[in-house]
């Protein structure tokens, strides 16, 4: 695992889209090894997948260093495990 990777789970899920939101999922998620932490982020993925509450995920870094002010986005995905 890299310095860089964050690791948490599901707390909160919320689903829909609206004028100015088309992502589909919003989870809120919490990172045990950071205290507990909370942070909220897209899950990546079909818009129709379910999704459970405790569902283990990791962050994904999405740079925009193209903007007027660069920023990296924190997105979410599960946890694919082997087995």
């Amino acid at each position: 695992m890299s310095e860089r990777t964050l690791r948490g789970k599901v707390a909160i899920v919320g689903v829909g889209e609206t004028e100015y939101y088309k992502h589909g999922i919003v989870v809120l998620v919490e990172l045990p090894r950071a205290g507990g932490v909370r942070m909220i982020g897209n899950l990546l993925g079909d818009p129709r997948q379910a999704v459970a509450i405790g569902s283990e995920v990791e962050a994904v870094f999405e740079p925009h260093d193209e903007a007027r002010l660069a920023y990296t986005l924190v997105q979410w995905r599960y946890i694919e495990r082997s087995g």
